[in-house]
């Protein structure tokens, strides 16, 4: 997938770090709620082995995505999916906010939807990048 830097991103080559995947959308409520504290985790754990990587369903794209970025100053990586590719993978989500974990070795390894807040992930990242790839 092509990131909105340009990069490209890919699970696969992930192997060995821990990521969060949130599925989100700039309309969305809960979304807007747990955005700083999504960004705040990215930036304490990113030279540990941990990347979040935000996935907005946006049918707008880019327009509204990159505003909303820098609203809330996301530096995490962001893929738009407008044509569905990350939903057809791994959806369909029941909701959103939905937030995916996957561990080191590439397993899911905690799935929820609905809204996250920073005490019931940290734990949960820490325990993954504390084991080996």
């Amino acid at each position: 997938m092509t990131l909105l830097s340009g990069e490209t991103f890919r699970l696969s080559d992930q192997k060995g770090k821990v990521v969060l995947m949130n599925i989100w959308a700039t309309w969305c409520p809960p979304c807007r709620e747990e955005t700083p504290e999504l960004e705040e985790l990215y930036r304490k754990y990113k030279n540990e082995g941990y990347v979040t990587l935000g996935v907005s369903i946006d049918e707008q794209g880019e327009s509204v995505v990159r505003p909303f970025m820098e609203e809330f100053d996301v530096t995490y990586p962001m893929y738009i999916d407008t044509d569905g590719t990350v939903m057809d993978k791994y959806g369909p989500t029941m909701g959103i906010p939905t937030t995916y974990i996957i561990g080191r070795k590439g397993n899911m390894r905690y799935f929820t939807v609905g809204a996250v807040t920073k005490k019931e992930l940290e734990p949960r990242i820490k325990e993954l990048l504390a084991e080996e790839s």
